[in-house]
């Protein structure tokens, strides 16, 4: 992540993988896989701040700090 010369450099903080079938309410079901870059992000920075951590990991499966 960063800048290289004048491009932009991005790189993913998750990613969610969808189950083939739908729940009964016909909800998208699936996982999140964290990268491990996520605690260096703004997302996370502001759940400290607003003290929303606990389901922030909840969410990504308790693989914060």
């Amino acid at each position: 992540m960063g800048m290289e010369g004048d491009n932009i450099i991005l790189q993913d903080i998750f990613s969610y993988s969808a189950q083939a079938e739908r729940s009964e309410t016909g909800a998208i079901q699936g996982s999140f896989t964290s990268y491990g870059l996520l605690q260096r992000s703004t997302v996370y920075q502001q759940a400290i701040i607003h003290d929303m951590q606990e389901p922030l990991k909840q969410l990504f499966g308790n693989k914060l700090p």
